[in-house]
């Protein structure tokens, strides 16, 4: 009989969380936290904690995912809410991986002021099926989760009224990975392996010569070039043709002695008559 009416008094209580006004004694903050590293295969824990709260008699929790993304594998009660000493009963422990859905709503049992303090009001330990975007968001009045708002919670004190909360949320953003398609691909392939060879080539076109560096893919047909030869030809000694000299010379000293010999000649003929 007794049991009988403790189950009616819980039912009582979890009727009034979802319509008993809010109180404004305490200004609540809820956070949310990943424990472990988002990638695929990897577990993680998904925490909520409170802060520092002076009764904490019943709370509801909702949490709508992507059942794609995460695989929620257990609902653990936090350590804020796991006094044995103060009795509880948990309504509702559930996972519904077709709606994607975790509930969890306990409530104090008896004439007490429930639980105080702070920490964690609840863990859940989920494994990542895909690496995406998900997120653990929350504002207070709002009754059903939805995209916007992941989160649905419902605090009340030792008074049954509903405590007002700021919640801070968690979001994960997967890393943006570039889609190439397989014919970009080879291309992009093609053409690094082809600036490789080029580089390569631009530096074995450096060779030695004369113990001076000559670049073999230098243009030989370069303007800059041709000019800078001419200005050294301008620059050496005009060519006077040395040998084109002497054969000019010889001429001249030849005509002279012939010119000699003529003239004495002609002197001594003369003289004879």
């Amino acid at each position: 009989m007794k049991r009988g009416i403790n189950i009616l008094l819980v039912a009582f209580c979890l009727c009034f969380i979802f319509s008993f006004k809010a109180k404004a004694a305490e200004n609540l903050e809820v956070k949310a936290t990943i424990k472990g590293t988002v990638e695929k295969g990897n577990h993680i824990e998904i925490l909520v904690d409170i802060s520092e709260i002076k009764s904490l008699y019943a709370a509801s929790f909702y949490f709508k995912y992507d059942s794609k993304v995460l695989k929620i594998e257990e609902i653990i009660p936090g350590e804020l809410i796991s006094d044995n000493k103060i009795s509880k009963f948990e309504a509702l422990n559930n996972i519904d991986e077709a709606k994607g859905l975790v509930s969890y709503g306990f409530t104090c049992m008896g004439n007490i002021n429930g639980f105080s303090g702070k920490g964690n009001l609840i863990k859940l330990k989920a494994t990542v099926l895909d690496t995406k975007d998900f997120k653990l968001t929350s504002k207070y009045g709002n009754k059903t989760p939805n995209e916007d708002y992941t989160v649905t919670m419902q605090i009340c004190d030792k008074n049954i009224e509903e405590l007002p909360y700021k919640f801070e949320p968690f979001t994960y953003t997967a890393p943006k990975i570039e889609k190439v398609a397989e014919g970009e691909k080879v291309n992009k392939d093609s053409n690094k392996e082809t600036s490789s060879e080029q580089t390569n080539t631009s530096k074995d076109a450096t060779v030695e010569k004369d113990g001076k560096a000559i670049d073999n893919n230098a243009n030989p047909a370069n303007p800059d070039d041709s000019t800078k030869d001419d200005k050294d030809i301008a620059k050496q000694p005009k060519n006077n043709n040395p040998k084109g000299k002497s054969t000019s010379i010889a001429y001249i000293l030849g005509g002279i002695i012939i010119i000699s010999l003529g003239g004495f000649g002609y002197f001594r003929f003369k003289k004879k008559k």
